[in-house]
C-alpha cells in the first residue's frame, strides 16, 4: 500500500512502485527525468516550499537554478533572499511562468483523481469478493 508523507507525498514509495522496484534497490533521481540541457526548476509555493527543494538538492549535492513561484501575489523567490521579486504581472516572462504552473497543476490534479478513481474501483472489486 502506498502512504502519503507530507510534502513530498511518498516520492519514494511512489517511484518504487510505478518502476516495480524491490524494496531497498535505489531509486532514480529526480534528474534522470530531466532533459539534458534543462535551465531552471520552477517549485510551486513561497519561500518555504522553495527552502526545502533547495535543502534536498543541496544534500544531494546539485547546484541548480531554482526559483519558487508563489500563487497569491505572484512573486517569485530566489535562494538566499528574504524578499521576493516582482515583476508586472503582465510581462512575457510572468505569463509564460503562470502557464507553466497551471500546466502543471492542471497535470497532477488529473493524475490524483485517476488514482482516486483507481483506488475506489480497487477496493469495490475487494468487496465483490
Amino acid at each position: 500500500m502506498i502512504e502519503e508523507m507530507g510534502y513530498c507525498s511518498g516520492i519514494e514509495n511512489y517511484s518504487r512502485h510505478f518502476e516495480a522496484r524491490k524494496i531497498g534497490t535505489p531509486p532514480h533521481t529526480l534528474l534522470d527525468y530531466f532533459p539534458k540541457d534543462f535551465l531552471l526548476i520552477i517549485i510551486d509555493g513561497g519561500l518555504g516550499q522553495l527552502n526545502m527543494a533547495l535543502r534536498s538538492l543541496k544534500h544531494l549535492g546539485f547546484k541548480i537554478p531554482i526559483i519558487g513561484l508563489a500563487k497569491q501575489e505572484e512573486e517569485i523567490y530566489t535562494p538566499n533572499e528574504k524578499e521576493p521579486l516582482q515583476f508586472d504581472k503582465n510581462s512575457k516572462m510572468m505569463l509564460l511562468l503562470r502557464e507553466i504552473r497551471d500546466s502543471a497543476h492542471h497535470f497532477v490534479l488529473g493524475y490524483n483523481k485517476k488514482r482516486r478513481e483507481m483506488k475506489l474501483r480497487e477496493e469495490f472489486e475487494e468487496i465483490k469478493r
